[in-house]
């Protein structure tokens, strides 16, 4: 896909808390482009943080999260939510600064 592993860092806390707060680290250092997470159970002043810490070190920051959570609130700036499988994936806007809320994409198989 393009990336260049040896530029990859790949983090496993050894808890939640922990995980949180390297994702929050690496979104604030400035040293990374992007940062993807899979945060578990964020409530809103955890999400914030972490928009703070991303807009502070210039990164795009990606929270995969359970679709439980897609009705609640969210700092977010951009919020979408897959559907279907790989060969079919929908994808849909929740949230978008100045977007379209409730739009669909198919993919390509």
């Amino acid at each position: 896909a393009g990336v260049a592993l040896q530029r990859v860092c790949v983090v496993t806390p050894e808890s939640a808390g922990a995980g949180h707060w390297a994702v929050e680290q690496m979104l604030r250092s400035g040293g990374f482009s992007a940062v993807l997470g899979w945060p578990g159970v964020l409530d809103m002043r955890d999400l914030r943080r972490l928009q703070l810490a991303a807009e502070t070190g210039h990164a795009s920051g990606l929270l995969f999260r359970d679709a439980a959570v897609a009705t609640q609130a969210s700092p977010a700036a951009l919020r979408l939510r897959l559907h279907g499988p790989a060969d079919r994936m929908e994808v849909e806007i929740i949230k978008s600064r100045g977007g379209q809320p409730g739009a669909r994409w198919r993919a390509a198989a």
